[in-house]
């Protein structure tokens, strides 16, 4: 899914793989740059994107994925609301 979502910001809204900032939510018995590796080939985005990771707390939760949880949020204010705009008309022309 979230290699689909940045092909789709590649391709609809032209940001460039440079241009995207990554981060990952990981257990504390992760390790960082293994994770970074497995998100980094699967995404075809250099490891130089990744923001700091956030490490979960010990004793928090008991669901846990083997290589973390990758986001890739949208941090302009502008492409935001042109994604939402967008969303919004597709959404209201596919009822009409």
């Amino acid at each position: 899914m979230l290699k689909l979502f940045i092909e789709w910001l590649e391709c609809h809204y032209r940001v460039k793989r440079e241009q995207m900032k990554l981060r990952l939510h990981l257990w504390s018995n992760l390790d960082e740059k293994v994770a970074k590796q497995f998100w980094s080939s699967g995404l075809g985005i250099s490891d130089k994107n990744f923001t700091k990771s956030w490490i979960k707390p010990k004793g928090k939760g008991r669901r846990t994925h083997p290589h973390g949880v990758c986001r890739a949020p949208i941090s302009s204010k502008k492409l935001l609301h042109e994604i939402l705009t967008d969303i919004a008309n597709e959404f209201h022309a596919s009822i009409a």
